[in-house]
């Protein structure tokens, strides 16, 4: 193929359009998010999270002194009191009553339960962000004693912008294979999983300090070539052009492929001392066509579920979908590039303590990756560079206690960074091992200043990283087997996960 123009210089004009797509995308996303933020609690006072854990719960005796308990509370959120009789001196059962006695500016105070006699119930919902105080009366008489227990209901908000937040996280972090567009495109020497042959199905799970995942995939073009390229391939492990498969032959050149993937992945998020814990499930189906020897161009939707719950007794759940266009491209010999971007709406429901709700909402992405690999001998230098910005406007609704929840819009923008490291040894039997390392590094520079739950600030980090080692094995009978370890936590303050990896890749129609 004549080459006109420099591999370095059509390397810098990408970058440069690369980095001006950025700039763009970022301007375009509203300088200030639209998320309602619910305000954080620096008084020191039990939010709702600590009533939930007995915070507000006393027992007063009559005669005095009477409990006076304060607590934060956003707006929207209801105290739920109920009072039972622990003992009594004489002369008829003791009685119980709660008294507002302070709440913030503009909200009245006054008698929330009448006295009368136990048991009772009363709920109070606080119409104002603030600290308030809740005052126990008991009768007259010493020796009267009645228990009083509150609990409190997550404002559906918090959990809601929660849920959303974290399934925009997981809809970016599992995205689709990309390096199956690498494959796909005409003399690429690089983006074999561990330096594989095509399977004609690949399943992989891994299993964390609170995350579990399992993946899957295949297409018609690696159920119709598995075998056919299968003797090629086998010396481009770990996707060495030095040695490699040829990839001129007919099935690499093929113009449409279907191809199906999916992910699940279960998480458990203790940020802010919240326990919040879900599940989310993405099922890719797209279809694709090589253009040109190196550009590729397709359209892609997915099909997507999740469900959060959490300590506090609320649990949030819905489906989606989203639809859009993607392309990979081959820059150069060993510099490649793809782009995806969707659209899509969802249908959820809400439950906090018993207060429901559904809401739907419309989302969009769009994500950009530049890849480059160089190979010097047995070693191998992937470094790569990727930004992507999502956001799922939520529409408005009334919960079940009446409460009205204005429309939001959640936002993160992310940008990844890092190299892969690796050598390939290979062994006298023709077994193929390469042990490898990566660092990754994490920024959200769009993402909800200060998102809490009951009052607690939970996911505030901005940056993060990633590290991981591991080693491929790549059998002379076409079996794989990869394993990794790897740490995420580095420089942030709630996430401390160690994660452990294993796939275990056979061919459909193994050579004999």
């Amino acid at each position: 193929m004549k080459v006109t123009r420099s591999q370095n210089s059509l390397f810098f004009d990408f970058l440069i359009a690369f980095v001006s797509a950025i700039a763009i995308i970022c301007l375009l996303s509203r300088a200030d998010t639209a998320l309602a933020q619910a305000v954080p609690n620096t008084t020191g006072a039990p939010n709702c999270p600590d009533i939930n854990g007995g915070a507000l719960d006393a027992v007063a005796t009559g005669a005095g002194p009477f409990v006076n308990n304060n607590a934060f509370l956003q707006a929207g959120e209801t105290v739920n009191f109920t009072t039972a009789i622990v003992a009594i001196a004489g002369g008829g059962a003791p009685t119980g009553r709660i008294d507002v006695t302070a709440a913030p500016a503009g909200v009245a105070t006054g008698t929330i339960l009448p006295a009368g006699t136990p048991p009772q119930a009363v709920s109070y919902t606080a119409t104002v962000t603030g600290l308030y105080t809740f005052q126990y009366q008991t009768g007259t008489i010493t020796g009267d004693d009645v228990r009083y227990t509150a609990r409190c209901s997550i404002r559906s908000r918090d959990s809601v912008e929660s849920f959303i937040l974290n399934r925009l996280d997981r809809l970016i972090t599992e995205e689709p294979d990309r390096n199956r567009y690498i494959r796909r495109l005409t003399g690429s020497t690089w983006g074999l999983a561990g330096g594989q042959a095509p399977l004609a199905f690949n399943a992989t799970g891994n299993s964390s300090a609170g995350t579990n995942q399992f993946n899957f995939a295949t297409s018609l073009q690696a159920i119709a070539n598995a075998e056919a390229t299968r003797a090629k391939q086998q010396l481009a492990a770990l996707g060495y052009a030095k040695g490699g498969y040829d990839p001129s032959g007919e099935s690499i050149r093929q113009g449409l492929d279907v191809w199906v993937e999916g992910h699940y992945t279960s998480y458990d998020d203790d940020s802010g001392t919240i326990n919040r814990d879900g599940d989310v499930g993405i099922v890719y189906v797209g279809a694709d066509k090589l253009i040109t020897t190196n550009t590729l161009v397709g359209l892609m939707i997915q099909y997507d579920w999740a469900d959060e719950e959490s300590a506090q007794n609320t649990d949030v759940d819905g489906n989606g979908w989203m639809f859009g266009p993607y392309m990979s491209t081959r820059l150069g010999k060993s510099l490649f590039f793809d782009l995806r971007a969707a659209w899509g709406e969802s249908d959820n429901d809400s439950n906090s303590n018993g207060v429901t709700g559904s809401f739907d909402t419309e989302r969009w992405l769009v994500r950009g990756n530049l890849t480059g690999n160089w190979q010097r001998g047995n070693w191998r230098f992937t470094p790569s560079v990727g930004i992507t910005y999502a956001e799922e406007d939520i529409d408005s609704f009334t919960d079940s206690n009446g409460t009205f929840n204005a429309s939001n819009t959640v936002e993160l923008g992310r940008l990844t960074f890092g190299p892969e490291i690796s050598q390939r040894i290979v062994l006298a039997n023709g077994t193929v091992v390469e042990p490898h390392a990566s660092l990754t590094g994490l920024w959200d520079f769009e993402r909800p200043d200060s998102l809490t739950f009951g009052g607690a600030v939970v996911g505030d980090d901005e940056f993060r990283m990633q590290t991981e080692v591991g080693l491929i094995v790549n059998r002379p009978d076409d079996v794989n087997f990869r394993a990794t370890l790897g740490y995420d936590g580095l420089f942030s303050d709630d996430l401390d996960a160690w994660t452990a990896r294993a796939w275990v890749n056979i061919p459909l129609g193994r050579r004999q």
